[in-house]
């Protein structure tokens, strides 16, 4: 839960700045969350601030889309980084069947 933290907002903007590209899934919502909406990421306005510094960005609700949003724009020797708390819904299995099929 660390990462969802609107403390985090900023942050993310400036280390995310010099990518070509970046999808974001957007987050899981717990009826139990303890943290507070007011105190979680914004992803739409992080994709606004990347976007406001020329990265292309991008919140995709599904995995399987994003995974298949990420093969169609990879190109050969291009790195793809996948950050979760989790397995993130098997998106490093679906990445690799896709790039492997390309």
């Amino acid at each position: 839960n660390t990462a969802r933290r609107k403390v985090f907002q900023d942050g993310f903007g400036e280390a995310l700045a010099k990518a070509d590209v970046v999808y974001f899934k957007k987050s899981l919502e717990k009826t139990s969350d303890p943290l507070p909406a007011d105190q979680r990421l914004d992803l739409n306005e992080l994709c606004d601030n990347l976007r406001g510094r020329g990265v292309p960005a991008v919140v995709i609700p599904e995995v399987a889309d994003l995974a298949t949003a990420v093969v169609a724009d990879a190109r050969a020797d291009d790195v793809i980084l996948v950050m979760s708390g989790r397995n993130f819904e098997g998106v490093h299995d679906l990445l690799l069947a896709g790039l492997a099929a390309t």
